[in-house]
Formats: structure tokens, C-alpha cells, sequence
């Protein structure tokens, strides 16, 4: 069985892209550990504080842009590159200045400058690695999403050691380099699109956008909020069993990235049994993956707990298999984000996202400062459970495919019938 679930995944094309995801994961881990040892534990978290601005605001400032792209080029519509520069470049540095403008008005700082700037090459880059992933670069655009900027990173803190606001701009100046390469390649190829001059994509999508700011605060709220109520040792070995359990997620980023093309296009087709042919194929790259990673995982748990010098507590086990749950849930429903944003139900994406950070906030809340780890992660499970499977139904209702695990043993989805 497990055999079989291997060789299906291979022929899906996503054992690569897994690589290739995981070693840009131990190269992200690297750098961090690196950065820590450089710029020491003050300098390193002022660091992280400004990257983590600077990753929301280069969503703010995005306009959905990535999403708006990937949807659009991989379903092969068309678009020329004047209203692409316009989205990937002109919105963004427009929306960027004026932010800027009113931040300083306001609130003034320097480093707001260095922060919108790496958020605009954040963006950039992004957007320049859904053309690439339209013009059939998998394993490239997967690397010029996720590994450049960390590299950057890790190249300009070395060299800035006395100021993360410098690192962080020198970063932003190696990956505007990198998006100028990547932008000459992009139209170099830019015929090989074949594109349908009759069905022009959007250029704004405010469903899309809303879904990838709502994704980004889905990210971090959970941190945000122990914050507020945990103490720092607490919070902080939260924040390490979180990054670990996480792990778990990378089938899902690299289902969501190979998947996007063949559901984008299935969907354009108007063929019901293609879109749950794509999206059953990206459930396959999500599912076994993840459990394989999850079950390692829990050896590596119960190995940490019989050695003596480590004091793996219950309180600490069981957060852990808390975050494990939460992970491997995000997991059995790994096709429904993707789906919804990739489809005409984008709002339906954001709309699960505002329902999930509510119910999240609902729950977490009113724990006061009698949150621990495991309650916290006990308020993420259950909120990120009510958003995953509204997703699921609202798709099985109006589209009749099932995005989520149980496909993999249910006969491929809903059997479609003439009306």
C-alpha cells in the first residue's frame, strides 16, 4: 500500500517539488540558526520583528497580485505585459509610497522605508514566481518564492551585523536583483503561454486579496495573542513545538504550488470530473506525505521523552500532539483552499478565513492569562476545524468535488449525473 502511494505520488511530478520544498525548509532553518549566532538573541528578534512587518505589508500592498496571477495565466488567459507590469509593480510601489506617507505622518520611523521596500520585493517576487509556475517552471518558481529571500537574508545580515534595518535592506537590494533576472526569463518565455486572447484574466480580485491578508494574520495570530497572555518562557516554547509541528505542513505548500495549473485549468474547462480528477491528484501529494512526516514526528516525540536529559514534560507532549493534530486536520483538507481561491469561490476562501480568525479570537480570548501552550493550540484546532470544513461543504455543495482525504479512498468524489 504504501508502495503503491509512493509510486502514485511520483507520477503526480510532486516527489520533486518535495525535495525541493524540504531542502529549501532546512536551508530556511539554517539561516535562521545562522542569523541567531551573528547578530545574537536582541539583534536577531529585531530582525524577525521587521521581517514579520515587512511579510504583511508586502501583502497589504500586493493587491492579491500573486493569487490574481496564478489563477489567471495558469488557466491560460491572456494577458499583455502592460497591465502585468502594472499589477506587479506600478500597485504595489504606489500603494507602498502612500503608506509610507501616512506612516511617517503619523507614527515616524526609518525603518518604515526598509520594511516597505523588502515588502515590495517580497510581492515581487511572488508575482514573478506565479509567471513562472504558468510557464511550466515548478521547481524553480518554488525556489524564488521561498528560497531567495531567505538567502538574501542570510548573505546581507552577515555582512550588516551591527544593524537589521541595514540587513534588511541590503536583502531587499539582492532580491530586487533576483526579480530582475527573473523578470527577463519570464519574457523571454512569455509566448510559450499560448494564451486565450478572448478571455483576458483579472487584474484585480478584492476576494483574492482579502484571502491572502486574512492568510497572513491566520499565520501569526496565535503568536500574537499568547503574547498577550503567556509568559515569555511559555510563549517561547510554544512558538518552537509550533515551527516543528509545521513540518507536517510542506506537502501542502508544494500540493498548492504543482496542483495550481491543472485545477486552474480543469476549472476553465468547465469539466466537472477534470477539476476533481486535479484536485484528488493534489490530495494525493498532500495526504500520505503529510502522514508519513506526522508519524516521524511522533517517534521523534516519544525518543525525546525516554532520553533523561531532555525533560519532555506531559504538559509539553501533549502540546505538541495538539499542534501535530492541528497540522495533520489542515492536512486531511489540504485541497480546499486551493480549490476555492483557484476557482470562482475566492470569497468563499476569504469568508472561511474571517470565520476561522473570529472563532479564534472568540475561543483564545476570554482564557485571559490562564492560557497555557496546550490551550492555545486547543483554541487553533478548533477554529482552523469550523474554517477547513466550511470550505469543504460550500465546495461539495456548489461544485461537487470533495477537497479533502477521503476522496483518496471513496472512489475519486461525487459520480456526476446529467440533470
Amino acid at each position: 500500500m504504501i508502495a503503491g502511494a509512493l509510486a502514485r505520488l511520483n507520477g503526480t511530478g510532486a516527489m520533486g517539488a518535495l525535495m525541493v520544498r524540504a531542502g529549501i525548509v532546512g536551508l530556511n532553518v539554517c539561516v535562521m540558526m545562522v542569523l541567531t549566532f551573528v547578530l545574537g538573541l536582541s539583534g536577531f528578534g529585531t530582525l524577525v520583528y521587521l521581517w514579520g512587518a515587512a511579510m504583511v505589508l508586502g501583502t497589504v500592498v500586493s493587491c492579491g497580485g500573486p493569487l490574481v496571477l496564478l489563477r489567471g495565466l495558469g488557466a491560460g488567459q491572456a494577458m499583455s505585459l502592460p497591465p502585468l507590469i502594472t499589477l506587479t509593480v506600478l500597485v504595489p510601489a504606489g500603494l507602498s509610497l502612500l503608506i509610507w506617507a501616512a506612516s511617517t505622518a503619523f507614527w515616524p520611523d526609518p525603518r518604515w522605508a526598509v520594511v516597505l521596500s523588502m515588502g515590495f520585493c517580497l510581492n515581487l517576487l511572488s508575482c514573478l514566481a506565479s509567471v513562472m509556475r504558468a510557464l511550466g517552471s515548478v521547481h524553480v518558481s518554488i525556489v524564488l518564492r521561498d528560497a531567495v529571500p531567505f538567502a538574501a537574508l542570510g548573505l546581507s545580515a552577515v555582512v550588516f551585523t551591527d544593524s537589521p534595518a541595514e540587513a534588511l535592506l541590503g536583502a531587499a537590494a539582492l532580491m530586487l536583483a533576483m526579480a530582475v533576472l527573473a523578470a527577463l526569463w519570464c519574457v523571454w518565455h512569455w509566448a510559450a503561454l499560448m494564451p486565450d486572447p478572448a478571455n483576458p484574466p483579472k487584474t484585480w480580485d478584492f476576494a483574492l486579496w482579502g484571502t491572502a491578508m486574512l492568510g497572513m494574520a491566520l499565520a501569526h495570530i496565535d503568536i500574537i495573542i499568547g503574547a498577550q497572555f503567556m509568559q515569555a518562557e511559555a510563549l517561547g516554547l510554544y512558538a518552537l513545538l509550533r515551527r516543528i509541528a509545521n513540518v507536517v505542513a510542506l506537502p501542502i505548500s508544494v500540493a498548492t504550488w504543482v496542483s495550481a495549473k491543472p485545477v486552474a485549468s480543469a476549472h476553465r474547462s468547465g469539466k466537472p470530473l477534470a477539476l476533481q480528477a486535479a484536485t484528488t491528484a493534489s490530495m494525493r501529494m498532500v495526504w500520505y506525505p503529510a502522514c508519513a512526516i506526522c508519524a516521524l514526528c511522533m517517534l521523534g516525540l516519544a525518543v525525546a521523552a525516554a532520553l533523561p536529559w531532555l525533560s519532555v514534560t506531559p504538559q509539553v507532549a501533549g502540546t505538541f500532539l495538539c499542534l501535530l493534530f492541528w497540522v495533520l486536520m489542515q492536512a486531511f483538507y489540504g485541497a480546499g483552499y486551493t480549490v476555492a481561491t483557484l476557482t470562482a469561490h475566492a470569497g468563499t476562501a476569504m469568508q472561511a478565513r474571517a470565520v476561522t480568525l473570529l472563532a479564534y479570537l472568540a475561543l483564545a480570548l476570554p482564557l485571559g492569562h490562564t492560557m497555557a501552550p496546550a490551550t492555545n493550540a486547543l483554541a487553533l484546532i478548533c477554529a482552523n476545524l469550523l474554517g477547513c470544513w466550511l470550505v469543504w461543504r460550500i465546495l461539495w455543495r456548489d461544485l461537487g468535488v470533495d477537497t479533502s482525504a477521503r476522496v483518496l479512498w471513496s472512489g475519486g468524489g461525487r459520480r456526476w449525473k446529467t440533470s
